[in-house]
């Protein structure tokens, strides 16, 4: 295999981006943000940041663990693609995986996404490194009443297959893989899955168990808004799900 334990990257998560043009004043807004922890108005400033940041480094590629936009609308994604083609056209690679704000959620403004699918996925932004994209939202759950959007995460059993079969296919051609979800495969604290069970995979004890079994060592995840990592022991494998925080939190 060709070594890739110099690969340099960078990983963000929960942009939550939000365009000014979708209004910034008013009663409603006001309440939005009173009910919701995320600094909204702040978040192209956020992320324009960051984005000099990344311009200014020597990474080779950036992960984006989900939630690019507040709820999926579209010039929220239109703003955030183009932020991020900046980052292609200077050579950095970027690999996105969707969180539960991004599509097909009832909460976008002037937005309704399309019918529920999966948008797994592999790239190789350096030789020997697979980065496998998981997509462990529920879109096919969400609702225009009622509770609205879905915040957990799983990941369905054609999904799971196919992840089996990346994994097998990266034995077989000697390639190093790290996992990219937006939700967790690891409790982050002692009765995470009890108290917040939202913020983890469904059957994550077992999913974990299986990525640590085809030697995924390391999996980056987002959703929880906290700087975290943990490890998960399974005999003699183990799995490192390292969160990301928001970048508007």
């Amino acid at each position: 295999m060709t070594t890739c334990s110099n690969a340099k990257f960078a990983v963000v998560s929960d942009l939550h981006f939000y365009d000014a043009s979708l209004g910034t004043q008013g009663v409603a807004f006001e309440k939005a943000l009173s009910m919701d922890r995320k600094m909204l108005v702040n978040s192209e400033e956020l992320l324009d940041y960051t984005m000099c940041g990344l311009l200014r480094s020597d990474i080779q590629f950036l992960l984006v663990c989900g939630d690019l936009t507040k709820d999926g609308e579209t010039v929220n994604h239109q703003q955030v693609s183009s932020k991020l083609q900046t980052l292609v056209e200077h050579g950095i690679k970027v690999i996105v995986t969707p969180g539960n704000h991004d599509i097909n959620n009832f909460n976008a403004v002037g937005f309704w996404g399309d019918a529920a699918h999966s948008l797994s996925y592999v790239s190789e932004p350096v030789p020997g490194l697979w980065v496998l994209s998981i997509d462990t939202c529920r879109y096919d759950e969400n609702s225009a009443t009622g509770a609205g959007a879905v915040t957990g995460g799983s990941i369905s059993s054609n999904t799971e297959n196919w992840v089996l079969s990346v994994l097998s296919e990266a034995a077989t051609r000697d390639k190093a893989v790290i996992a990219l979800m937006h939700h967790g495969i690891v409790e982050h604290w002692d009765g995470q899955a009890t108290v917040h069970p939202d913020y983890l995979v469904k059957d994550f004890v077992r999913l974990g168990r299986l990525l640590a079994s085809h030697g995924v060592r390391l999996a980056f995840t987002g959703h929880n808004h906290a700087q975290s990592i943990v490890r998960a022991s399974f005999g003699d494998d183990f799995l490192y799900d390292v969160g990301t925080g928001s970048l508007v939190t």
